[in-house]
């Protein structure tokens, strides 16, 4: 064993890579620049650098014994190559001569065929046609509505069908719900609702639909602050939304009052002195009255003389 072998790898691994080298600046400026080279800027370069390597190469050029390897077919691929061709031309000259065949017969016996074919046939559907309308006037007047009635429908089917295939059944346009009348509305307006509105009951250029009923008698239920017979004397103005209904209260005047007579006495005193029973009183008289109305509504009832009685 020498003294080399007992040196460590990697003194001999340092001592490789010293020896490559790197590439100097004329290689890497010819890598660089042949990339955009021409073949005789590369061809002079190569000249430039190595006179050897284009000698060889010219010479491999001008070798007259390099020649391309004959490319062998296997005898069983040659004869099935040799079958689609032959077939191929077969099936293109029956086309052919197919094609030859039919123009020739349509030109001299079978264009005169086809038209015979037609008026034959042309005048057996007319013939049909006749002895089906000869017929059809012995029908009985049922089977004939009900032959017309199925052309109409076969006609209708066959008209919806050309309609939905070339329009639509629906026309895309077409909106079905009005979201907003202002997109059909012929003339829009805009105001402000702040200060351009005017209420439509309370209008102080309409007169008032009020009615003045009656003093009412009424006994009233007992309660804590109430003695054994508590009693209530009453006056209600009937305002109602249109001058129909105060005529309406007017002539079944002795109706309503019962009706408010009843209504009362299912009151508390304590309901009747107090502030919230008192507007507890005016719904409830509402409610009943415009259960029974015909031609409107009550808007209000108002209170004018309210008396009790412990």
């Amino acid at each position: 064993m020498t003294a080399a072998d007992n040196q460590p790898p990697s003194s001999k691994a340092g001592e490789d890579a010293a020896k490559i080298k790197p590439p100097s600046e004329r290689e890497k400026i010819s890598v660089a620049v042949t990339e955009d080279m021409t073949a005789e800027e590369l061809d002079q370069l190569l000249t430039e650098d190595d006179p050897s390597f284009l000698q060889s190469m010219q010479g491999i050029s001008q070798d007259k014994n390099l020649t391309m390897p004959e490319i062998v077919i296997p005898p069983e691929e040659e004869s099935r190559l040799k079958r689609i061709k032959f077939r191929g031309r077969m099936i293109l000259r029956a086309i052919w001569i197919w094609s030859k065949n039919f123009a020739y017969f349509m030109a001299t016996e079978g264009k005169a065929k086809t038209l015979g074919r037609m008026k034959a046939w042309i005048a057996g559907k007319l013939d049909d046609f006749s002895e089906a309308r000869r017929n059809f006037r012995y029908l009985s007047i049922k089977l004939k509505l009900a032959f017309l009635g199925i052309l109409i429908l076969v006609a209708g089917t066959g008209f919806f069908i050309y309609r939905s295939w070339t329009h639509g059944v629906l026309k895309s346009q077409d909106q079905l719900f009005i979201h907003s009348l202002e997109n059909v509305a012929g003339k829009v307006f805009e105001y402000d609702p702040e200060t351009e509105l005017e209420p439509f009951y309370e209008n102080l250029r309409v007169s008032g639909n009020t009615y003045l009923l009656p003093k009412m008698v009424v006994n009233l239920r007992r309660s804590a602050q109430s003695g054994r017979n508590p009693m209530g004397a009453f006056e209600f103005y009937v305002e109602g939304m249109i001058p129909e209904v105060v005529v309406e209260v007017k002539d079944r005047e002795v109706e309503i009052r019962d009706l408010m007579q009843r209504v009362l006495e299912e009151l508390t005193f304590d309901q009747v002195a107090s502030v919230d029973g008192k507007k507890l009183m005016a719904e409830k008289l509402k409610k009943e009255l415009n259960a029974v109305l015909t031609t409107g509504k009550i808007k209000q009832v108002w209170i004018k003389t309210l008396i009790v009685k412990p």
